[in-house]
């Protein structure tokens, strides 16, 4: 009799411990409003958006010559392929994207393909430099190799943190919100913080956009994989970047 009840306490702890690690999943996957593997054939002109989080997916459109390439990849074998003169991808534009004064983490694997057209190459976010229409972004400046990290509150101003960076290969990126401070972080690691108040300007007109900023022709050269924005401030300090696709479900 008591052995059989020691084995339907163990089972009942073990079941108790997979119910609330599958809650947890949830939770985080809830949190995500875009996941973007780029996955797919090679030469492919279209992505779809596999977050759980959204009450639908985000349309994604493919311009000029982006395309999924199969030649690299950080995960799945495939990645999108940007060559730096007139490539980039939209997001249609949602209130998923405008994150007021919440905590949020925008997180992707760059891999550098060279100078491009401009000094200056925007990797995500929804920046417009000309009318005020500056929320957040994360941009790479070639010639200085400076990481930028940025947000504005009145789409004009800009808080900001950067730092040197050496970009080899595929390298995880992730700018986070976190309360009232900016991290920027390179491979798990914390290479620039900057104080942050008040709401992120909402821009309720452009896309989102990778690879390019908003009417400005500041290109991404290079490869992008496994993008995925959060309305949860993911990292908050040094981490150890997941050794794998982004899953739709669990952190």
């Amino acid at each position: 009799m008591r052995l059989i009840l020691a084995i339907f306490l163990t089972v009942s702890v073990f079941a108790d411990a997979s119910v609330r690690a599958h809650r947890r999943a949830h939770i985080w996957a809830e949190k995500t409003v875009l996941l973007l593997h780029f996955d797919g054939a090679d030469a492919a002109t279209s992505a779809t958006d596999v977050a759980l989080g959204d009450t639908a997916p985000h349309t994604v459109a493919f311009v000029d010559n982006a395309q999924i390439d199969t030649a690299q990849s950080k995960f799945g074998g495939a990645s999108l392929l940007l060559d730096g003169n007139g490539d980039y991808v939209d997001v249609a534009n949602s209130p998923d994207f405008n994150f007021g004064s919440s905590d949020f983490t925008v997180e992707l694997q760059f891999r550098l393909g060279g100078a491009g057209t401009n000094t200056w190459q925007e990797l995500i976010g929804m920046w417009a430099e000309v009318g005020g229409g500056k929320s957040w972004l994360i941009g790479y400046d070639y010639n200085t190799t400076t990481l930028y990290f940025a947000t504005s509150a009145d789409g004009s101003s800009q808080d900001v943190c950067s730092a040197v960076v050496s970009l080899d290969g595929f390298v995880h990126l992730a700018g986070v919100r976190d309360g009232s401070t900016l991290r920027l972080f390179v491979n798990g690691t914390s290479v620039s913080t900057a104080a942050v108040s008040g709401s992120i300007y909402a821009d309720t007109v452009k896309p989102m956009r990778i690879g390019a900023r908003n009417n400005a022709a500041l290109y991404a050269k290079g490869h992008i994989d496994e993008v995925r924005i959060s309305d949860v401030a993911r990292y908050t300090a040094n981490f150890t970047p997941r050794q794998g696709p982004f899953q739709a479900i669990g952190q």
